[in-house]
This record gives structure tokens, C-alpha cells and sequence, in this order.
């Protein structure tokens, strides 16, 4: 098991360096408080068997000089956990212009076109698996939501 430098010990759950259970086919990462923020407030967890029914990974696009023209790449994959199959995948790029700038490609018209952060992943995964109340979730969002210039509301 890794272990956390005594310094920064207390920022972090143990379980995220953990070793992986023999036999464990699934990594689940747990939020511990809902209303706590952080990598203390996370904590990770293997099984052998999902208890979703739907799960979501990422995965990086590298091609030759990608990065030496500031463009970095990524697929998000949504997976049905019962029958493998591949549901959706949403390819993008981000644009590195002495840092990330966040700027993606192509632009999917809400937050700007900018938020890669939580929500990003949360639309695309709830549009395409429908929980219920998903609509309910966005429109509650859209409510205390700031648009930067030109961007516009998300809809559905």
C-alpha cells in the first residue's frame, strides 16, 4: 500500500491508496458527506460485481503531436454493467494555450462551452441512462446558474 506523506495525510481517505482486493472487478469512488468537499471526503472502494446498472469511464486520445499543437483528447464512454455493451461515447478536445482552458470542442452550447468540470460528465451521462427526476436535476441547476457571454441555457 502507498502511503500518503505524514503532511498530507489528513487531506486524504486511506482507502484511495489502498491495494485492490483479489478477485475485485470494480473500483467505486464514494463521496462520504454530500456536503463536504475534498479528497478526505472520498473514499474508495473494489467488489466483484456492480451494483449499477449503468457505469461511465474515461479514456485519453493521443495522437502524433497532439500535445506539441496544445490540443489534449478524451472519450467518455457510458457502459451497460449487466450486457457490456457500450451505450454512448462523447469525444472532445480541449485547447492548452499556457494552460487548459478549459475550451472544448466541440462546443455543446451550454456553460459556454467551457465547464469540463462535474457537470459536464453529469449531463452527458444523465441525458444518455434518463435516472428519474434528470430533468428536474438540470432545471434546479439552471435556476442559480451565471452564463458567460453568449452561452445559453441548457435545455432538453
Amino acid at each position: 500500500m502507498t502511503q500518503f506523506p505524514s503532511n498530507l495525510k489528513r487531506f486524504y481517505d486511506d482507502s484511495l491508496h489502498a491495494p485492490i482486493l483479489e478477485g475485485a472487478t470494480i473500483g467505486r469512488l464514494l463521496v462520504v458527506d454530500p456536503n463536504g468537499s475534498g479528497e478526505k471526503n472520498k473514499r474508495l472502494e473494489f467488489d466483484t460485481a456492480p451494483r449499477a446498472r449503468y457505469g461511465f469511464t474515461w479514456r485519453g486520445i493521443k495522437r502524433p503531436h497532439d500535445r506539441e499543437l496544445g490540443i489534449g483528447g478524451g472519450e467518455l464512454i457510458v457502459l451497460d454493467l449487466q450486457t457490456n455493451e457500450v451505450i454512448a461515447v462523447r469525444r472532445g478536445y480541449a485547447i492548452w494555450n499556457r494552460g487548459w482552458t478549459h475550451r472544448v470542442c466541440p462546443r455543446y452550447g451550454y456553460d459556454g462551452g467551457e465547464d469540463k468540470g462535474t457537470a459536464f460528465t453529469a449531463r452527458f451521462v444523465m441525458r444518455v441512462v434518463k435516472p428519474p427526476r434528470w430533468k428536474e436535476y438540470f432545471q434546479y441547476l439552471e435556476k442559480t446558474r451565471k452564463l458567460p457571454p453568449g452561452a445559453e441555457r441548457f435545455t432538453d
